[in-house]
């Protein structure tokens, strides 16, 4: 059951096609304006992650499908803590927040759970680049937080932002690069990589791009952290995004 219920959660619409087919695309409201992101940490009790998911899969993953301001769900259990279940959350805004979480569907899910819920954090976040292609369908996930030097901030952005889009365009097995910092602790951030396979994430280690980003803002990051989720099934959602061309 693991990280199964993501893969029925996700698949928001749309079709999928071979990543080599797929178009860059970033997630915006309607009007342009950012969405609302944030991090949701999960940890169930002993060994009950897979109960945890599969009444999401039976209660939440059908609704999902049916909110159109529910844009993305990404994430997945850490690979080396079977009881903790990662999750990058988009939505159009506050309001299609409320309407998820409101729901009657999300109530039973909560009832369910809550007996082995052990710990909930959300993390509000900014959201410094949110870069997928169009279409794929994600198995290897990598999740990190780190603080980033406050004098290196704005440049960090800027070349974080630049390098999500070059990946996301450019390999071809670089699903998806979501750059976030948290709302209370601006320099600290927080970022998931999606990608087609393992072989996705090492053809891009191994390129001389991401080779020179890393010379570039590595010795900016302190307290790195990273999740890797090895078993992952994450369908690409095309809800609210758009193309470079209406950027």
């Amino acid at each position: 059951m693991t990280n199964l219920w993501l893969a029925a959660a996700l698949t928001l619409g749309g079709v999928l096609l071979p990543a080599a087919f797929a178009f860059a695309a970033e997630f915006r409201a309607p009007d342009g304006a950012p969405p609302l992101v944030h991090w949701a940490f999960l940890e169930s009790v002993d060994g009950k992650m897979d109960d945890m998911q599969r009444y999401a899969v039976e209660n939440v993953a059908p609704e999902v499908k049916n909110e159109p301001g529910t844009f993305a769900l990404y994430g997945g259990v850490d690979s080396s803590k079977p009881n903790r279940l990662c999750l990058l959350e988009i939505y159009q805004d506050e309001n299609a927040y409320e309407r998820h979480v409101g729901s009657a569907a999300f109530a039973k899910y909560r009832e369910l759970r809550a007996p082995i819920l052990k710990e909930l954090v959300i993390t509000p976040v900014e959201s410094i680049a949110l870069e997928q292609k169009t279409s794929g369908f994600g198995t290897r996930l990598v999740i990190r937080r780190y603080e980033v030097e406050p004098e290196r901030r704005e440049e960090y952005c800027r070349l974080a932002r630049a390098e999500a889009k070059r990946a996301v365009e450019r390999d071809e097995k670089t699903l998806g690069v979501f750059v976030t910092a948290e709302e209370e602790n601006p320099n600290i951030f927080r970022t998931l990589e999606v990608y087609a396979d393992e072989e996705g994430l090492q053809a891009r280690r191994d390129s001389k791009e991401w080779k020179a980003w890393r010379e570039t803002v590595g010795d900016w990051e302190s307290a790195v952290e990273e999740i890797d989720v090895k078993d992952a099934k994450v369908p690409l959602s095309v809800k609210g995004t758009i193309l470079p061309d209406a950027r």
